[in-house]
């Protein structure tokens, strides 16, 4: 069922801010269990034979836009299964995530052996506010009934490694300035926005070097957007430019990175606001949550992710969590998105073990 299940919320457009499609059909879904809602977010309990301790599972039901209609094979929004995968909008990142979820639920055929949390949250892709929010109402009305919980965050490790620590993100956008006009004056214009912008963004880049030349573990800086005047008309100088810088941290730099970009572009006219600011996420690879899953997937690599993830709002709240699923890090955020079935099937085998051990022997 749970291919099918994959297929039904692939067929469900779900941008970030757009996912009420995608949560009323698992809110329908769940309606045998314990179903919350609240903030966008969909949360689903099963009670376990041990009330004091709870296995959280998370997946985001948010997906990038697909982008051009035509760079893909079949429609985005139509699940098509060949060659062994599934492709579709968001078959990767992360509806597959969640119906792992599901299918683990469903594989219950009794009461679990401790509270089973399906999560599924929104805008994960944008600003984190849906674990952000999830964390904030799990805290006022169900952790302190714990005596320990753990969670499993549904991003794309191909059910083959888990990730134990996640990068800080930092999206931020820089607005340069400088003259404006008739495009014909350019004499009398002065040094234009646009020039000043060509310029920080060569800064990123030295920014980002530093970093590496310090040692530190691979943060990023990435220009992925820049925008400045109208091709309607373009005559038109305009005397602002915009861009906007995905930075991907690490917690020995986050705190001070918007610091020091100011710093870096402090030779240019420009001002820095912040779009969102996730901090990094880390459980120890030694903790004895992830030791626990290494007994069920025994030699299972650890690694550091190479991106952010939600994984911060769990560890915020002091609950062991790492990363694991069936996605493919290659298909995500691409035309022709897929998964793979047999690391689909994977994900649902090791995590209901998974489920049953730790809920058995910690």
């Amino acid at each position: 069922m749970y291919k099918q299940w994959l297929k039904d919320l692939i067929a469900i457009p779900s941008p970030s801010g757009g996912e009420e499609a995608v949560a009323a059909y698992l809110a329908a879904w769940a309606k045998p269990y314990e179903v919350h809602q609240d903030a966008g977010n969909v949360m689903v309990r099963l009670p376990g034979k041990n009330p004091r301790r709870a296995l959280i599972l998370h997946a985001h039901m948010d997906v990038v836009p697909p982008g051009d209609p035509a760079r893909w094979t079949t429609p985005p929004y139509v699940a098509d299964e060949r060659d062994g995968k599934i492709f579709g909008s968001g078959a990767s990142d992360d509806k597959a995530g969640i119906a792992v979820c599901m299918a683990v639920a469903a594989a219950q055929t009794e009461q679990p052996p401790v509270d089973l949390w399906l999560v599924w949250v929104v805008c994960e892709e944008t600003d984190a506010s849906g674990s952000i929010a999830f964390a904030a109402w799990f805290k006022q009305h169900h952790q302190d009934r714990y005596d320990e919980v753990g969670a499993v965050i549904f991003e794309s490790t191909e059910s083959r490694w888990l990730e134990y620590e996640a990068k800080g993100s930092l999206f931020l956008k820089v607005t340069t300035e400088g003259g404006s006009g008739h495009g014909a004056m350019k004499d009398k214009l002065g040094t234009s926005a646009i020039t000043h912008m060509a310029e920080a963004v060569r800064l990123v880049d030295v920014l980002e070097a530093g970093w590496r030349d310090k040692g530190l573990d691979q943060p990023t800086a990435l220009v992925t957007s820049v925008r400045a005047g109208d091709p309607a008309v373009p005559n038109k100088l305009e005397p602002t430019c915009e861009l906007v810088v995905d930075m991907r941290t690490t917690s020995a730099m986050h705190d001070g990175a918007i610091d020091e970009l100011r710093g870096t572009l402090a030779g240019i006219p420009h001002q820095v606001d912040v779009l969102s600011a996730c901090p990094p996420g880390y459980t120890a690879p030694d903790a004895p949550f992830i030791q626990a899953f290494e007994r069920v997937l025994p030699g299972v690599e650890k690694q550091r992710s190479f991106a952010s993830n939600d994984q911060f709002a769990f560890t915020g709240l002091g609950v062991p969590a790492f990363v694991f699923g069936p996605g493919c890090q290659h298909a995500i955020h691409r035309p022709n998105e897929y998964v793979e079935v047999a690391s689909l099937e994977r994900s649902v085998a090791i995590v209901t073990q998974f489920l049953q051990d730790w809920g058995t022997h910690g």
